[in-house]
């Protein structure tokens, strides 16, 4: 009441000077203004915030408010202009930065890979393991019942090394054997059974040792559980495919290698002849006998 009787009795001067009751040029009236004009990028905005004690349901209500809500909005007020703030906005940044990071890490892993088995088709047959694991953490998501977000994305991340680890150590001892004598056939067989008990092993105790973690209710643990659920189903079906799979693709690879020189130099062409281990192990040995 009493500011409105101050501004009963405030004056305002006209272009001569002389002072005149604001009530005798306007009427008004006491109201609720907004406490504070917020502005991003020059523009006014009015900020709307929620809280929800299921993270699972963000993206779900945020996309029933700007499918049913938005619109409604937009045909009372068509100015406006509805901007994802908040989580939305700090996942679409982190996602930005996090391609060129996954785009680096994979082509030094390839160049590494590359050099260490002096061969770039098998630093390509290394890489399809990462399809497989990918789409088993997708896979494992949908069995958990929790959607792919940002922080699955870190524990996609992480599952890169541990599945090119179990690639490697399956083709090195595959090129082992194929350096004792054995065909490619026999090689990937006795490869997949020399070393299928310590990649079974590391992966099921990975896979474990994190069920719990997957398992839990708690409020804390909900930021890890899309991680742990990366990785747990990633190694797992990353694992099958390398043990069951893989050596259908090593076959595969060296079927079209002895198809496509075949084809283009117009000769017949051993299992063996396309092997890198075995031809690197060959111009070493030519090498020698020319010294």
């Amino acid at each position: 009441r009493n500011s409105l009787m101050d501004l009963e009795n405030m004056k305002i001067k006209n272009a001569a000077g002389a002072a005149i009751p604001l009530f005798e040029i306007c009427d008004f009236e006491m109201g609720r203004a907004p406490e504070s004009l917020k502005r991003r990028n020059g523009q006014r905005i009015i900020r709307i915030d929620a809280e929800s004690t299921d993270r699972n349901k963000v993206a779900a209500i945020n996309g029933k408010i700007f499918t049913d809500l938005v619109p409604k909005l937009q045909s009372i007020y068509p100015d406006i202009q509805p901007v994802k703030l908040g989580q939305f906005e700090r996942s679409q940044k982190a996602g930005d930065s996090m391609k060129f990071v996954v785009l680096i890490v994979i082509v030094l892993m390839f160049i590494v890979i590359m050099l260490h088995f002096n061969s770039l088709s098998q630093a390509f047959l290394i890489m399809l393991v990462i399809p497989a694991g990918l789409a088993g953490a997708i896979i494992g998501h949908g069995l958990v019942g929790i959607p792919v977000s940002i922080l699955s994305a870190f524990g996609m991340i992480a599952l890169l090394g541990v599945l090119v680890n179990d690639a490697i150590v399956y083709l090195d001892r595959y090129n082992d054997l194929i350096l004792e004598g054995y065909r490619p056939r026999e090689a990937v067989i006795e490869a997949a059974i020399s070393r299928f008990r310590p990649i079974l092993l590391t992966s099921l105790t990975t896979v474990a040792g994190l069920m719990p973690m997957i398992a839990e209710k708690s409020m804390q643990a909900q930021f890890l559980i899309p991680m742990a659920t990366s990785i747990a189903f990633g190694v797992l079906f990353g694992t099958i495919f390398i043990l069951f799979f893989y050596p259908a693709a090593i076959i595969f690879w060296n079927d079209s290698r002895k198809f496509f020189r075949r084809l283009w130099r117009w000769e017949k062409v051993d299992d063996l002849d396309v092997e890198p281990a075995f031809q690197t192990h060959k111009k070493d040995n030519e090498n020698e006998a020319d010294h």
